[in-house]
């Protein structure tokens, strides 16, 4: 079973490019991605970008993917849950 924290991944990416002191336009040409799919990612518009296109945002900011994504997991639920 996965989990989200309290921080969703839209308001990570926000965070962590304010505190680069990036505009979303810097951010978007280091992604080489439109200013407008970054807003809308950020603006929770895209509610399921790519797996590409959260790689390219985190490596923009310098960061893995883990620190984007953070999700708990329950090892004994989902073993359970594929195991039955």
């Amino acid at each position: 079973m996965w989990r989200k924290k309290k921080e969703n991944i839209w308001s990570r990416i926000q965070r962590l490019r304010k505190e680069r002191r990036l505009t979303q336009e810097e951010l978007a040409r280091k992604a080489n991605m439109t200013y407008v799919a970054l807003t809308k990612i950020e603006q929770w518009k895209i509610k399921n970008p790519s797996f590409q296109v959260i790689y390219k945002i985190a490596k923009s900011l310098d960061v893995n993917l883990d620190t984007l994504t953070e999700w708990l997991f329950d090892d004994e639920k989902l073993f359970k849950e594929n195991n039955q």
